[in-house]
């Protein structure tokens, strides 16, 4: 098999303007976290994020498996539960689980998914990187399979732009 490279030379011919609009081009956003690894405790997770214009945020979405209040997982929310949850009081569990956990009792209640919006770029103290990162607390739930989403915004000059030939700003 033989490989056969072609450069590719981007060329702008005499009779037509090349113009780049940035604000068309979309985010780049990397986690910075491999991929289905098992976590526990605090764990900072985060995703370098990046546009030529500046970012806006970058959103996650937390979806759990599983059912409020249900420890053992065995699909119902009930004494066996409460039990396991007194046993770790105090290690990242407290008042506001017993509360889920009687809201949800005898039923099973899916969780719901959670959202969580970063606006900043801080340093992320896991990876000593530059990121918009959180702290995924998962004592509070633990042995639970989760799966996050993230979609990256850059900001929005255009609308500001527009408003001020306007004459709004």
């Amino acid at each position: 098999m033989i490989a056969i490279l072609l450069p590719f030379v981007m060329m702008q011919s005499s009779g037509t303007d090349f113009q780049y609009t940035p604000e068309t081009e979309p985010p780049m956003a990397y986690f910075d976290v491999v991929p289905q690894q098992d976590v526990s405790g605090v764990f900072e997770l985060g995703a370098v994020a990046y546009h030529l214009e500046g970012m806006n945020r970058v959103e996650y979405t937390i979806t759990r498996d599983g059912f409020v209040g249900d420890w053992n997982h065995d699909g119902v929310t009930d004494g066996l539960d409460l039990s396991i949850l007194l046993e770790r009081w105090g290690q990242g569990v407290g008042g506001r689980e017993v509360t889920r956990l009687l809201g949800a009792w005898g039923q099973s209640v899916p969780h719901r998914p959670q959202v969580i919006t970063v606006y900043e770029q801080t340093l992320n103290p896991r990876t000593k990187e530059l990121e918009y990162w959180f702290a995924l607390d998962t004592r509070n739930r633990p042995d639970t399979k989760i799966t996050i989403s993230a979609e990256a915004e850059r900001l929005q000059y255009q609308l500001a732009n527009k408003m001020w030939k306007h004459g709004v700003l």
